[in-house]
This record gives C-alpha cells, structure tokens and sequence, in this order.
C-alpha cells in the first residue's frame, strides 16, 4: 500500500506490500482518505506545487486528474514556471501575443482537423487570460504531440540565378522575403489565398 502521510517539511510516501498469492493494491491516502475521494480544491493545490514533468504525469492518470489540471489552467502554470527558471530575466521577450494567434495561428491550427478546431474553440475563451501565451504553447504542443504523420504540399517555388542565402516570414506570416548571392531580394505576399510575387 501506497501511503501519503503530510509533515511540517511535506509529504512523505511510504510504500508496503504483502507478499502473498493476492495482488499487491496500491492506493495512495491523505489523512486517512483515498486520493480519489479528495476534493478537487485539494487536487489543484497538490497539482500547483507540482514541476512540468510531474504535473504531465498525473494528467494522463485518470480523466479526473486531466480535468483537474485543465480546468484549473494547471499546465499553463508549470509551463510558465519552467520557462522562468530556463529565462530567469525579467524582461524577456514573448514570442506570442493574441495579435499573433489571431493573425495566423488560429488558421494554422484549424488545419488540424477537429483536433485543432476544437482546440482554438477553448482558445478563444482564454484570450483575456494572463497565462494565455503559456495556454497558447500547450495548446500547439497537444496538437502536434497527437498527430500521427504530416503530408507536405508544394504551394511556391522561388527561383533565384544563384544560391539563397536566407528567407524569413513577417511576423503574420502573410509575406515571405528571399535574398540570394545573385544580389536579389525576392518579396512575396499571400492574396486571395495565392502566394504571388510583389516585388524584387
């Protein structure tokens, strides 16, 4: 048996089992109830003060467990607090914004069939949130995570007299700059859904 027993210092485990033709039960307790019985304040709380790797393991427990954590935005916070201690300072830039996921990456993750549909459909109603761009990046990562295989589909080929040397999207991803050794800039632009060239 599986017992969770809580100190001034924290929570100990402590593990027994009989050595018998019976299977071994492992249930974890707190004050004398199963964890399964907990309240779901108590849950969050526990989930709270859990790190990244942790809190994605007690998600895929049970279905009560995911819900707790996604409910209760649990992910987001570990996924910002994690990201803190890889960025310690203070100021540091954040790559997404609801200008960003309104301007490309709700499109892109509609793509995905129902599973992305239904996932900008929980993003919508998180905008407002302060954790969104930590909602925003496990959100991206569930989608991707659960999709078996990609299909590449060629929508532009960019000719240029020599090598390219680079090639970078706006920051809505609706424009597409080239530069090669040819000494040209190649500039590119989606519309009416067709990427056609605007300028060189």
């Amino acid at each position: 048996m599986i017992t969770l027993t809580t100190q001034p210092g924290g929570c100990v485990l402590a593990h027994s089992s009989r050595q018998n033709d019976a299977p071994t039960s492992s249930v974890v307790k707190y004050n004398g109830r199963t964890i399964a019985t907990l309240p779901n304040e108590i849950l969050d709380n526990i989930f709270s003060n859990l790190d990244l790797q942790s809190v994605s393991n007690c998600r895929c427990v049970n279905q009560r467990w995911k819900n707790v954590i996604d409910d209760c935005q649990i992910m987001p916070q570990a996924l910002y607090a994690f990201y803190r201690r890889c960025h310690p300072q203070k100021h540091s830039p954040n790559p997404y914004t609801v200008e960003l996921y309104d301007l490309s990456i709700k499109d892109w993750l509609n793509k995905f069939g129902d599973k992305g549909k239904k996932s900008t459909m929980q993003l919508d109603q998180h905008l407002k949130n302060k954790l969104f761009p930590q909602i925003l990046c496990w959100s991206i990562t569930q989608v991707l995570g659960r999709t078996k295989a990609f299909s590449c589909e060629s929508i532009l080929t960019i000719e240029h007299s020599d090598w390219v040397i680079s090639a970078c999207f706006s920051a809505d991803g609706k424009h597409l700059v080239t530069a090669s050794h040819d000494c040209t800039a190649k500039i590119y632009g989606v519309s009416d859904g067709q990427w056609q060239e605007k300028a060189t």
